[in-house]
């Protein structure tokens, strides 16, 4: 017959196991897409996580991804029109089931081995709010220095020079790229989400720093087998993304404490030294600049561009 002591470890380890089965059910996968040429890692992502068990919701900026992804089992909605990465993120998540108590949000050129990654890191992190998994490194949260060498191209080379990633607790003033990240629901509730002001940029850098102002305890996992492929959609269209990204650094800016006279002093300043460095650019040189006049007539008109159209896709 069993001591008190036998009965309550039997017990402990019966509630253990049973946490443990049943975190794949409290965890659910929202991944935003654009465009065709992402539809087939989207459906081996959907396999993926189906097979471990985890609810999976897609939503589709782009006419084509709908139409190719909707024939599969990939559980795809849209609505007709482009969204953003934020607000796509946003309606992915909210067809979370309710049992839900973690969200996993990932980009459409994402690779992961195996979701399991994500269940057995989720289930050893009890304390953990926010989780960021994969190769990319963590960036500094920006200040208003680091939204000019976004803006102007000479992030690229300031991130050649300081390319650290990090395992374990996130530093305080770094915030982790929403290219595969896990929040707790209480936490995205909380917080309200991704900010839809924000169209093609700055919404996880806007998240990650209110997370980090409202003491949510953030870790980062750069060694769990999780890949960012990184697609060439918005340099293919950077005529109309470019804009996009540019006014998302200028929301970001007005709603961090700039004046609107200095966002814009700023914003256009970073891109007038753009011109000059769009010859060391990967994307289509006169579409670049195209991009940038169009970026400068946006902030001087006070307009919010458009973003790549839905049907375009």
């Amino acid at each position: 017959m069993l001591g008190a002591r036998e009965r309550k470890r039997e017990h402990c380890e019966d509630i253990l196991n049973e946490n443990t089965e049943s975190i794949e059910q409290r965890i659910h996968v929202a991944i935003p897409t654009l465009s065709t040429t992402r539809a087939s890692q989207v459906m081996n992502l959907s396999r993926s996580a189906k097979s471990s068990g985890l609810s999976m919701a897609v939503f589709a900026n782009g006419l084509s991804a709908f139409e190719t992804l909707e024939d599969t089992s990939v559980d795809v909605t849209t609505a007709g029109n482009n969204l953003g990465f934020a607000g796509a993120v946003n309606r992915a998540v909210e067809q979370r089931p309710e049992s839900c108590e973690w969200i996993l949000i990932m980009n459409d050129d994402v690779e992961i081995d195996d979701f399991g990654i994500v269940v057995d890191a989720l289930s050893s992190l009890p304390e953990a709010d926010f989780v960021s998994f994969g190769d990319e490194p963590l960036h500094r949260i920006p200040r208003r220095r680091e939204v000019f060498f976004s803006v102007s191209m000479l992030s690229g080379l300031r991130r050649r020079r300081s390319n650290t990633r990090f395992v374990g607790e996130s530093p305080a003033d770094h915030y982790a790229p929403f290219s595969a990240v896990a929040v707790r629901v209480s936490v995205w509730e909380a917080l309200g989400g991704l900010d839809e002001r924000y169209p093609f940029s700055f919404e996880d850098a806007d998240f990650g720093r209110r997370a980090r102002d409202a003491g949510y305890k953030r870790i980062a996992l750069s060694d769990r087998g999780v890949k960012h492929l990184r697609g060439v959609t918005g340099r293919a269209n950077v005529a109309t993304v470019l804009p996009a990204a540019v006014w998302g650094a200028y929301m970001y800016l007005l709603k961090w404490g700039t004046s609107r006279l200095s966002a814009m002093v700023l914003c256009q300043g970073s891109l007038v030294l753009r011109v000059p460095l769009v010859v060391f650019s990967r994307s289509p040189k006169r579409q670049h600049l195209v991009g940038i006049l169009r970026a400068m007539r946006a902030l001087a008109t006070n307009k919010r561009p458009t973003l790549p159209n839905y049907d375009a896709f």
